[in-house]
């Protein structure tokens, strides 16, 4: 559904999703198709200054630190849960 629909709010749940099943490289893409400029991707950005979605990828797949990453994922989803809401 996410894939059928034009839309980088769409795309952005995209990554997620692929981010989630452990599908990293699919990710990235989706990723580069929300762009940099998506809200969400600003605040975050803004929240957590050294955060970029391709290393957030990244660190997932290796999962070294697993604790930290779950709070980033967290804050990613609420505002991006956050930002569907309000349209």
């Amino acid at each position: 559904i996410a894939q059928s629909l034009e839309h980088p709010d769409y795309h952005y749940l995209h990554a997620v999703l692929h981010r989630r099943e452990g599908d990293f490289s699919n990710s990235k893409y989706w990723y580069r198709q929300v762009g940099e400029n998506h809200p969400v991707i600003k605040q975050m950005k803004a929240i957590h200054q050294v955060w970029d979605p391709f290393s957030f990828v990244e660190a997932c797949q290796e999962m070294k630190h697993p604790a930290p990453l779950l709070q980033l994922q967290a804050d990613e989803m609420a505002l991006l849960l956050k930002h569907c809401a309000l349209g």
